[in-house]
């Protein structure tokens, strides 16, 4: 087992470790929580998934079956890398990122969450912000706060020195 996993983080910054993590773990608890909010509320996760994809696409995302779905959970890690590459950045400046992981974490889910919602869909080929009622908003908010934010603040502290 090595220095890393057992715990304390290691003397030596290792940013891609950090981001490799941070935004692994990020983007598999998001999209996992993902599928099963579409499922428990009737949706198909491989429509969801294309719906991604749209970003990207357009329309025809929905035409492209596995292959637009697999597009659409490419870009959801990119999303998730870019964030965990943003925070380790961030976290560089302000050491607190790196002290206090767990509320700076939790924190970050908030402008996670802005960035996502009010300029990279709005930029995509979607072009407008995402309805949803203030319910979903709220749940979508919590969901980037504990299974997006924290994941990465944990492994930029476990891997960021």
């Amino acid at each position: 087992m090595t220095a890393a996993f057992r715990g304390g983080g290691l003397k030596k910054p290792h940013p891609g470790l950090a981001i490799l993590f941070g935004g692994l773990i990020a983007g598999i608890f998001d999209i996992s929580s993902a599928i099963v909010t579409t499922s428990m509320h009737g949706g198909n996760p491989i429509r969801m998934l294309q719906g991604i994809g749209y970003a990207l696409i357009g329309p025809d995302s929905f035409k492209g079956g596995l292959a637009t779905a697999a597009l659409g959970l490419a870009c959801h890690f990119a999303i998730a890398f870019g964030a965990a590459a943003a925070y380790y950045a961030v976290s560089r400046v302000y050491p607190v990122m790196v002290r206090e992981p767990v509320v700076c974490g939790l924190l970050y889910g908030v402008p996670v969450h802005l960035v996502t919602n009010f300029v990279i869909v709005p930029l995509s080929r979607i072009g407008r912000i995402l309805p949803g009622t203030p319910d979903q908003v709220m749940l979508g908010v919590v969901i980037l706060m504990v299974f997006v934010g924290l994941p990465i603040a944990l492994m930029t502290r476990r891997f960021g020195g």
